[in-house]
């Protein structure tokens, strides 16, 4: 039997392929605001900024900031549905190419890099990640904290 023209199976042939589109979806929607801060023209206020959005998108965004968690890049990328193959492989590249080149307005060097992904990322997502999907939602502390956390795993480009 062939799926109703309307049924949510019509368009996507798996239930991993429907949370695979959800989860790309999201993901660059907020890259959209992530990139929109990552290109101020002073590279560190970039890479400040754009880890703030994290917190923000969250708060305004929360079923969304759910979706984002869904999946891994990587996990993905393995187990991925082939219909969604190429939209995930590319999911990133205009991110990793900005953040590169905000790096190396800052002088950063390969070694620094591992500091601008904890600075912009790791840091941020942990934390908001524990106020995902609770009844508070995402506190406002989060976003002047993600700010002064950023700036200070910054400071230590070249020194470590």
């Amino acid at each position: 039997m062939t799926p109703h023209v309307g049924s949510v199976y019509y368009r996507y042939p798996s239930r991993e392929s429907l949370f695979g589109a959800l989860w790309v979806r999201s993901v660059r929607r907020f890259q959209t605001v992530f990139l929109a801060a990552l290109a101020h023209p002073d590279p560190r206020t970039g890479l400040v900024e754009a880890a703030a959005t994290i917190p923000d998108y969250c708060r305004a965004h929360p079923d969304e900031a759910v979706a984002l968690t869904l999946y891994r890049h990587r996990a993905l990328l393995a187990a991925c549905p082939p219909e969604l193959y190429e939209d995930v492989a590319g999911l990133n590249v205009e991110l990793y190419a900005m953040l590169a080149q905000a790096a190396a307005g800052l002088g950063a060097t390969d070694d620094d890099l591992p500091l601008i992904t904890a600075a912009t990322q790791q840091v941020p997502y942990g934390l908001v990640r524990p106020y995902l999907g609770t009844p508070g939602g995402i506190p406002d502390w989060a976003t002047p904290a993600v700010r002064a956390a950023t700036s200070a795993i910054l400071d230590l480009i070249g020194t470590v």
